[in-house]
């Protein structure tokens, strides 16, 4: 994988706590958060990368509302998809399908979607199942915490 490439990718993001996001004001976070992004454009994956260092405290943030919410919060993981096709939206709107949340307006100011950001109560594999669904993608984060296993009685 190259810093060139171009797809879309799922920030896992852990947030608690009240921060202003541009026009949309002061915001409440408590939980954990998927964030739909497109790296379509000239850097591609670069925008990714950007957006880690902004949630290791190595970069400053503020460009992006996802930006402000790094700065607050934990990132968790972060996966990507390589693709040419603008899929970002239809990603967002399939995990925002299974989402117990959406926050309207977050991530969305650039087309007609309810919002970018979802917060995940019963956990990640719904995303995970929609962003397979647009292909194989990879982990740039591996999630920190153990998956869920399943156990017999």
């Amino acid at each position: 994988m190259s810093t060139s490439d171009t797809g879309v990718y799922l920030l896992f993001i852990a947030a608690h706590g009240r921060i202003r996001v541009g026009r949309l004001g002061e915001q409440c976070f408590n939980g954990t958060y998927v964030y739909v992004g497109s790296a379509r454009g000239a850097g591609g994956l670069k925008r990714v990368c950007r957006h880690i260092e902004v949630a290791a405290g190595r970069r400053a943030g503020g460009r992006w509302h996802v930006d402000r919410l790094l700065a607050l919060g934990k990132l968790e993981a972060a996966l990507f998809i390589r693709t040419r096709e603008p899929v970002e939206c239809l990603l967002a709107q399939r995990v925002g399908g299974t989402a117990s949340l959406a926050v309207p307006g977050f991530g969305s100011s650039d087309c007609r979607c309810t919002g970018h950001l979802f917060r995940l109560d019963d956990g990640w594999d719904a995303a995970l199942e929609a962003a397979a669904r647009l292909g194989d993608y990879r982990w740039i984060i591996s999630p920190v915490r153990p998956m869920a296993r399943k156990t017999s009685k």
